[in-house]
């Protein structure tokens, strides 16, 4: 049983550095070759094709949002904008959060326990907004802090 698959995490999480890194600079022969790294440690890593599918469907989404970010003008809703305020709370309580209420109410839910995680989902989606409604907002203006704007950021050749 693998509790926690670093080769797999490790190159999502060097693929998304690479990512940011190539939305500042796309010149750079060095994060382009991180980039193809790090994909190649994916597919390697990945245990199904559902797995394999899903990684080269987001690599490829986010290099959409790299060159042709007006191709993904269907996310500038509501809804995505709402997932986006709360992913980083959703993150940090999906797996642990998620898996202890599936496994205590999937089997209280007898012949409907299929339905669990989606009900729990929406739990922790509706958590998760709590969460940055009254502890991220108020935080972050005590703090003063302010979101970085995702402009990229136009080095000069000289610079490279």
């Amino acid at each position: 049983m693998v509790i926690f698959n670093l080769s797999l995490y490790m190159s999502c999480f060097l693929a998304g550095v690479a990512i940011y890194q190539l939305y500042i600079n796309r010149r750079n022969w060095f994060t382009w070759m991180m980039l193809a790294l790090s994909v190649l440690a994916q597919l390697l890593a990945s245990n199904s094709g559902e797995m394999t599918g899903a990684l080269i469907v987001m690599n490829v989404l986010f290099l959409i949002f790299i060159f042709f970010p007006s191709r993904l003008g269907f996310f500038k809703n509501r809804m995505s904008v709402f997932i986006g305020l709360i992913s980083y709370s959703l993150y940090l309580i999906h797996e642990d959060v998620g898996v202890l209420l599936i496994h205590h109410w999937g089997p209280l839910m007898g012949q409907f326990s299929g339905f669990s995680p989606i009900i729990v989902g929406g739990m922790l989606i509706l958590f998760s907004a709590g969460l940055y409604r009254f502890f991220e907002q108020p935080l972050s203006r005590r703090w003063k802090l302010k979101p970085k704007s995702l402009e990229p950021v136009h080095v000069s050749d000289s610079a490279q």
